[in-house]
């Protein structure tokens, strides 16, 4: 019977890894403030209880760093006012934003508990894309999740999402997975015209990020 490694081990060789991804997490500052944001969220899952995917920190993933670069860039732009993240996890996403109004929604309960512990200025509740409605949404993130639901029920989630707030951006990622999405297919079908104005790749498993701009011509 094959041994499994211990955990330890595993944590070591994650670590080591890490290390060497320097130049893409932006230098040894970024690493190690990601290192103690590990180490904190797992002693607070002692607690909590929320699923050991929210222990990765923001500052491990290349892709949330740039998701909140672009958008703060925007916001200095165009003057945004109110962002809402579905699948929020910890809100790391949501803290790192310059922007007055965030609000973050999650369908775990044990994580939102945690992100409002951590972010107690961000509006944090459980809930998923029904559970949006009635806001003047300026940029809408729905990253790191939506890979596991398939391209036609998705569509049908931004098409209610659409129906049901106002919404002038949508953030995604696309990343190589049980259902590999065409969004730019997925947006051009929407009951709102849609119009691509950001894309970024080079991150793992090919991954990218893309921000399209609704135009509501009513």
């Amino acid at each position: 019977m094959k041994r499994e490694p211990s955990s330890d081990k595993f944590f070591i060789g994650r670590v080591s890894g890490k290390i060497g991804e320097l130049k893409e997490y932006g230098g040894y500052s970024i690493f190690l403030k990601g290192f103690l944001r590990y180490f904190l969220y797992r002693f607070l899952r002692l607690k909590y209880h929320f699923h050991k995917w929210h222990l990765t920190p923001v500052e491990w993933r290349p892709y949330a760093l740039e998701t909140v670069r672009y958008i703060n860039g925007l916001s200095q732009k165009e003057n945004l006012s109110t962002i809402v993240e579905i699948g929020c996890g910890t809100g790391d996403i949501l803290a790192g934003l310059k922007i007055k109004k965030r609000i973050g929604v999650d369908i775990e309960d044990e994580v939102i508990r945690l992100a409002k512990l951590m972010h107690p200025d961000i509006v944090f509740k459980t809930g998923s894309f029904n559970d949006v409605r009635g806001e003047d949404i300026d940029v809408l993130i729905t990253v790191n999740f939506i890979h596991g639901i398939d391209p036609k029920e998705l569509s049908g989630y931004y098409d209610l999402l659409l129906k049901n707030n106002k919404i002038k951006y949508v953030c995604v990622d696309s990343v190589h997975s049980q259902y590999d999405c065409d969004f730019d297919r997925l947006f051009q079908n929407l009951v709102l015209k849609t119009e691509k104005v950001y894309e970024k790749g080079g991150f793992k498993s090919g991954r990218k990020i893309l921000v399209y701009k609704i135009i509501n011509e009513s």
